[in-house]
């Protein structure tokens, strides 16, 4: 048990809970708790995602215009030249 999962469980037993429900209890708070973590996991990734097709979408639009002011900047060169 976890040091809060352990508080919890001496809590219970200390309020008057007998042993097996308070085990019980501290087991489904940290079984709730695990799974939060997994779904918060879960939103993290997904807001990475996001994030990187944001990133691609910016790349690219900077790599088109650098190749267009390339062009523009050696179309200039040859027509002064």
């Amino acid at each position: 048990m976890t040091v809060v999962i352990a508080e919890f469980y001496e809590a219970l037993i200390s309020a008057g809970a007998d042993e097996g429900k308070a085990r019980a209890a501290a087991s489904a708070v940290a079984d709730r708790a695990a799974t939060a973590a997994v779904a918060d996991r879960g939103r993290d990734i997904a807001d990475m995602k996001a994030d990187i097709e944001v990133l691609k979408w910016a790349v690219g639009v900077n790599s088109a215009l650098a190749v267009v002011i390339l062009a523009l900047a050696m179309r200039l060169s040859f027509a002064v030249g």
